[in-house]
């Protein structure tokens, strides 16, 4: 019931206005991405630290994608079975999985 109406509502609530600005500002400002625009806006101070502040969300997002991936297929696949345990096959499942996606 509340996942359910939390996937319709967080979609309308936090994405579409994110998604709006970002095609109002890619039209604005077409040269570049949102640390120009905060260049622009607020000074290279504020762009400085939106640069990194962006770089240590990737890191943890990478980070933790791949757990999440291995947590959720351990879930529904028994990997007891091979020779490292349950780790490695998970590792090597979530790695063959993302190459290949990408």
């Amino acid at each position: 019931g509340y996942v359910f109406a939390s996937l319709l509502i967080v979609p309308l609530v936090y994405s579409l206005p994110i998604s709006m600005l970002t095609a109002e500002m890619a039209t604005a400002l077409p040269e570049g991405g949102m640390v120009d625009w905060i260049v622009e806006a607020c000074g290279p101070m504020l762009g400085a630290h939106t640069t990194y502040w962006i770089w240590v969300t990737y890191v943890f997002d990478s980070a933790i994608y791949p757990v999440l991936a291995g947590e959720y297929v351990s879930q529904e696949i028994d990997f007891s079975s091979f020779p490292g345990g349950v780790e490695f096959g998970q590792d090597i499942f979530v790695i063959i999985l993302i190459t290949l996606v990408t």
